[in-house]
């Protein structure tokens, strides 16, 4: 019945912010728009502006990503991980250490070197090597290293 069409990040810059996206983490640009009377209807705060972009990676099937800026901005929230109505999104890379070594060279602070996870066949849970970073905002962001399965 319902399936995930986008992914949405409300940024404070929205020019920063595509640059990263589209310069660092290779995303590509598919729309801009800026939106008033129809938006502030639609999210009940009258007198918003909204400033939006649609991001997509070419060779991924997965749903496109939408940042937004709002004008006048809201209040910013406290985006540490463990704090509830917090998210991140996770980039699938076939070599962590290289992705890190990419996002370093660009500047981004990365949280940790990578992880590694181990499987658990009693949970079902996969395993593989996660590293998380963060955007300008401050929004976290995963790396997603899938295991080597036996063959």
């Amino acid at each position: 019945m319902f399936s995930i069409n986008h992914y949405c990040l409300i940024v404070t810059d929205l020019e920063r912010s595509l640059a990263f996206y589209r310069d660092v983490m290779g995303m590509s640009l598919r729309s801009r728009v800026t939106r008033t009377e129809d938006i502030a209807s639609a999210i009940a705060h009258p007198g918003i502006t909204m400033h939006n972009a649609i991001l997509y990676h070419a060779d991924s099937p997965h749903p496109a990503l939408e940042l937004i800026q709002y004008e006048p901005a809201g209040a910013k929230v406290d985006l540490q991980i463990p704090n509830p109505g917090t998210s991140h999104i996770a980039f699938g890379v076939a070599d962590i250490h290289a992705a890190v070594a990419h996002l370093r060279a660009c500047g981004v602070a990365v949280v940790s070197d990578p992880v590694h996870l181990e499987p658990n066949p009693d949970t079902g849970a996969r395993g593989g090597t996660i590293a998380y970073f963060s955007d300008p905002d401050g929004i976290s962001l995963e790396l997603y290293q899938s295991p080597t399965l036996p063959t």
